[in-house]
């Protein structure tokens, strides 16, 4: 780009001061990907959505809200592990965050991590952004979240019926007490959170979906 020359003028001279030196390019930044600008196809695309699952109504929410596209033009990824970096990334797009701010030339999610690291959204937990999501990791993240929109989380209850958290960190007992009191986390049965096992993309839909609900009628405008 040609640099435009300045000129100051007296009654005597005119004084040419040199052009600025050209700024060097920058280098190519990747950043998580954005909402495409031409309609989406319908949810029926997928086909590994089926509209008689229990998640349809949030993985159709979360794929037309343009926060989640899936794993390809015609599979979401129904039962597939999402991964930190993953729902870093919806979040970031969920918050309408400035990701050019968290620049990375990495991975697709290194920007949306950024984000997420600055916050402590995963709390004491600093795992990498490809590493699978477990159920404990999400209570803390969305928790956070929650928090960073300015949401109010109650008080975690001192007791509770989930026999395999006790042996976890406050922080991630706590988290999973709190998100399952708001609706946000269910056990895996009565008395089972199964707080280790990994997250899977209709799931992540869905608590997503749950927070969104939580939210309203709040509007999302970080920058």
């Amino acid at each position: 780009m040609a640099t435009k020359m300045m000129t100051k003028t007296t009654t005597k001279t005119t004084t040419v001061i040199s052009p600025l030196k050209p700024t060097p390019a920058k280098p190519t930044v990747t950043t998580t990907p954005t909402a495409p600008t031409a309609p989406l196809p319908p949810i029926s695309i997928k086909k590994d959505v089926s509209p008689s699952a229990w998640y349809y109504n949030d993985v159709k929410w979360i794929y037309e809200q343009g926060l989640m596209f899936g794993l390809s033009v015609d599979q979401f990824g129904i039962g597939v592990h999402s991964t930190r970096g993953s729902i870093a990334n919806v979040l970031a797009l969920h918050g309408n965050i400035d990701l050019t701010k968290y620049p990375s030339s990495l991975r697709w999610f290194d920007s949306s991590m950024k984000w997420a690291s600055e916050y402590k959204l995963f709390g004491s937990d600093i795992a990498d952004g490809a590493t699978p999501l477990t159920r404990e990791s999400m209570a803390v993240l969305i928790n956070n979240y929650l928090k960073y929109q300015g949401f109010v989380l109650p008080k975690a209850s001192a007791t509770t019926k989930f026999t395999d958290i006790k042996n976890l960190s406050a922080e991630k007992q706590n988290a999973i007490k709190i998100a399952n009191q708001l609706g946000l986390l269910s056990g895996k049965s009565a008395t089972t959170m199964a707080p280790k096992d990994l997250v899977t993309m209709e799931e992540v839909a869905a608590i997503v979906h749950r927070v969104d609900s939580l939210l309203l009628p709040k509007t999302i405008a970080h920058n």
